[in-house]
């Protein structure tokens, strides 16, 4: 088994239908005179008290108006994609179709048209169908009245449900908290390790900074530097504030960045009259995406990967080899057309020293010997030449 390829892991969308519960009202009318006509809604909020709505200029000949509340459904849903009508329906022969109109409001007094559909109970000796779904192809207001436009064909509707597709985009992007550390070098700066492992590069895409102060403005210079040695390379101005009103704020905390393996960074504050301190900060964060590696195995299954570091490293590294793997694995996304087995380990110890020759042994001291023979020649020539000279002198 080998490594053949290594990518970035991108967002994936996941879908979900929920069906759940619509309380509802049905309305009765109330004419006082021809030219007015009130509509007198009774319901219930969702404290249990009664709640009174009145509605004056309504002029209709529906037989029957139900009501919507949507703030009264108990489920977190933002958009009903669908509504369920749901009634007794009768085993006559009768071939029943209820036109039906849907409307929305803010305030239960402008209506805006939504659509217009037909309910069907099919029902004969050999099948029965029925269809009432109706889809709904935009956002709602609040309110949504449902209106059956023919008098003389209105169902008994007895429950209704709703039908949501929740969207959720997963991301494998993760945070890590790190830490500050002051730069003496400029006014206001502090340096952003990104990871203490000097064999490691993160691919970061963002900083998240969170001052303590919930009402805050910083205009900030980035720079980057891939080892200590470095000198600091200017990447960007950004500004990050927290802005606090009674009940509304305002948040900008996230630096957004193109993916960089940078392991330090420098915040360097601008717009600050007073020093800034590390104690004004809550927390530092980056966020890396891992990357997915593809493996090419050969031959018939099953397969054996073989992982292993420098033996002259593994008294620097945390934890036993095995151990990690193990870890690794259990938090890995692996493909489910793979089975991890059991880990073992091979635990291979150094190599032996080789066993050196006579020569090998006694280098250092023939080495020696030869220097101190040399010496003492040049101590012999310089001896007799000087004798040469005295003698000549002489």
């Amino acid at each position: 088994v080998v490594p053949i390829d290594i990518e970035k892991i991108a967002p994936k969308e996941s879908t979900t239908i929920k069906i759940f519960e619509i309380p509802f009202f049905k309305t009765y009318k109330e004419i006082k005179s021809a030219d007015d006509l009130q509509l007198s809604i009774a319901t219930k909020n969702k404290n249990g008290e009664a709640v009174d709505i009145k509605i004056s200029g309504e002029k209709s000949d529906d037989s029957e108006i139900i009501y919507i509340d949507t703030k009264q459904i108990k489920d977190d849903i933002n958009i009903i994609s669908t509504i369920i009508l749901n009634w007794d329906s009768t085993d006559n022969a009768n071939n029943l179709i209820f036109p039906v109109i849907l409307e929305d409001s803010t305030d239960l007094t402008t209506w805006r048209h939504i659509c217009t559909s037909n309910l069907i109970d099919f029902n004969n000796s050999s099948s029965k169908v029925i269809e009432n779904n109706i889809p709904l192809n935009s956002k709602q207001n609040r309110f949504i009245r449902i209106r059956f436009s023919d008098k003389n064909r209105t169902p008994a509707i007895k429950s209704i449900q709703g039908k949501s597709s929740v969207s959720t985009l997963i991301k494998y992007e993760k945070w890590h908290k790190t830490t500050l550390k002051k730069n003496t070098e400029r006014k206001n700066s502090f340096q952003v390790q990104i990871s203490n492992n000097k064999q490691s590069n993160r691919i970061i895409n963002g900083i998240k900074i969170r001052p303590k102060d919930k009402n805050s403005l910083y205009s900030i210079k980035l720079y980057y530097k891939h080892s200590e040695k470095d000198n600091w390379h200017y990447h960007s101005r950004e500004n990050i504030f927290y802005m606090k009103n009674y009940e509304e704020k305002l948040v900008k905390e996230i630096i957004s960045l193109p993916e960089n393996s940078a392991k330090f960074w420098l915040l360097e504050f601008e717009n600050s009259i007073n020093d800034i301190s590390i104690d004004d900060f809550e927390s530092i964060e980056y966020r890396w995406r891992p990357h997915k590696i593809t493996f090419l195995a050969q031959g018939e299954p099953p397969y054996t990967m073989a992982f292993g570091e420098n033996y002259r490293t593994i008294k620097n590294r945390p934890g036993n080899l095995q151990q990690r793997i193990s870890n690794y694995t259990t938090k890995m996304d692996i493909s489910n057309a793979i089975k991890i087995g059991k880990i073992t380990e091979n635990r291979i110890t150094p190599p032996p020293k080789p066993q050196k020759t006579v020569l090998e042994k006694y280098k250092s001291l023939i080495l020696w010997i030869i220097i101190s023979i040399f010496i003492l020649g040049l101590l012999y020539i310089a001896v007799k030449l000087a004798k040469e000279i005295h003698k000549e002198e002489n």
